[in-house]
C-alpha cells in the first residue's frame, strides 16, 4: 500500500512541471508571432501587406521589415507612418502597377520599387514577411505564407459619367449641357431617396432639364456596379476664412476624394445601397450669407477578384438654403 502511495505520488510531482513546460512553450508561440493579416490593393493597383504584432520587435534596437514573393529573394519594405497614425495598424506598399500600366485600365505586371522583382499581373503571389533586430539574421522573426491573387485591371472612374451634384427632381432645371452623364435627383415622396435620371432638353428646347431612365440605361447603371459611402461632417473636410467684417465656410469635397483614395485605412463603410436616411448633415454659412444643410456621399466601382475599385468620388446634396447674413 505504502509503495502505490508513493508512486502516486511521483506520478503527480512529475505532472504539474510538465503542464507549466507546456503552457510556457504554448504561450511564447503565441506572442513572439508577427502575421501577416490581410493582403489588398487600392484603386491605383499598389499592393499593401498589414503585419500584426510588431511592436515588441520594432521597440528593439535596429530592425528592418523585409518581405519575400514566390520564395524568392528578401526586400526590405517600411510602414506607412500616416496609416499607423490614424489606426495604429502597419501597412506596408511593396507592390506597384508597372509605369507602363499607370495611365490605362489595364495592369499587366507589378514591380517591386527600386527592386529587380516583377510578377504578371494573373498570377498568384505567395508573401511571407520578417523582422530581423540588430542585422541579425540568424534572429529572423517569421509570418506564415499568405497567398494573393493580383488584380489584372483598374476600376471604371465613376466621375467620367456622374454629375457632382443632386438635382432637385424629375423635370427640374439643370446648368448640366452634358446629356452623356447621369444625374441623381430627389425622389418626389422622400427627399432622402435618390433615384438616377439624365438630362435633357425640355419641350421648347430652351432649357436642360432631368428625366427618367429608358430601361437600356438602367441596364446601363447596373453594370456599372457601383457602392456608396455616406461621409458625416469632419472638422478637417471645413475651410474658413475670415475678415473684418464676417466669416464665411466652405467644405472641401475634394479632401475627402483625396483622403479616401490615398489612405487605404479608410476602405470600411462601403455599402451596396444609399442609405441618407441616419446621415449627418453638414451645416455652415457660405460666403453669400447662405446657411447651407447638406449631405455628403461617396459612390465608386466595386472590386471583384480581377478589378481593383475606382477611385471615390464624392457627391454633395443641399437639403436646404437660406438666406441668414453673416456672424448668426
Amino acid at each position: 500500500m505504502k509503495k502505490k502511495i508513493l508512486s502516486l505520488c511521483l506520478v503527480v510531482a512529475l505532472f504539474f512541471p510538465v503542464v507549466f513546460l507546456f503552457t510556457a512553450c504554448d504561450k511564447n508561440k503565441t506572442t513572439n508571432n508577427i502575421e501577416i493579416d490581410r493582403i489588398y490593393q487600392d484603386c491605383y493597383g499598389n499592393v499593401y501587406a498589414e503585419i500584426s504584432n510588431l511592436d515588441k520587435y520594432l521597440n528593439q534596437g535596429t530592425y528592418s521589415v523585409q518581405v519575400s514573393m514566390n520564395s524568392q529573394d528578401w526586400y526590405t519594405v517600411d510602414y506607412n507612418q500616416t496609416y499607423f497614425d490614424k489606426t495604429d495598424k502597419y501597412v506596408f506598399s511593396f507592390l506597384q502597377p508597372s509605369k507602363a500600366d499607370l495611365t490605362s485600365s489595364a495592369i499587366n505586371s507589378y514591380y517591386m520599387p527600386g527592386e529587380s522583382f516583377s510578377v504578371n499581373s494573373s498570377e498568384q503571389i505567395s508573401v511571407q514577411a520578417r523582422v530581423i533586430l540588430d542585422g541579425e539574421t540568424e534572429s529572423n522573426i517569421l509570418t506564415s505564407v499568405k497567398q494573393y491573387a493580383l488584380k489584372t485591371s483598374k476600376g471604371e472612374e465613376v466621375w467620367q459619367y456622374m454629375a457632382t451634384s443632386v438635382a432637385e427632381g424629375i423635370g427640374s432645371v439643370s446648368e448640366s449641357y452634358n446629356f452623356d452623364i447621369f444625374v441623381f435627383y430627389k425622389d418626389s415622396t422622400n427627399p432622402y431617396t435618390l433615384n438616377i435620371g439624365k438630362y435633357m432638353l425640355n419641350d421648347e428646347e430652351t432649357a436642360t432639364i432631368v428625366r427618367e431612365l429608358t430601361a437600356p440605361e438602367q441596364i446601363e447603371v447596373d453594370s456599372f456596379d457601383l457602392e456608396y459611402k455616406i461621409v458625416n461632417p469632419k472638422e478637417a473636410y471645413f475651410e474658413r476664412y475670415e475678415n473684418d467684417s464676417y466669416s464665411y465656410e466652405r467644405v472641401k469635397f475634394e479632401s475627402i476624394e483625396e483622403d479616401e483614395n490615398l489612405a487605404t485605412y479608410l476602405q470600411e463603410g462601403w455599402s451596396d445601397d444609399l442609405d441618407l436616411e441616419n446621415a449627418q448633415k453638414w451645416t455652415y454659412i457660405d460666403m453669400d450669407g447662405y446657411k447651407n444643410e447638406e449631405l455628403y456621399f461617396l459612390i465608386r466601382q466595386k472590386a471583384t477578384d480581377n478589378r481593383t475599385h475606382s477611385s471615390a468620388f464624392c457627391i454633395s446634396y443641399t437639403i436646404s438654403r437660406e438666406y441668414v447674413g453673416f456672424g448668426e
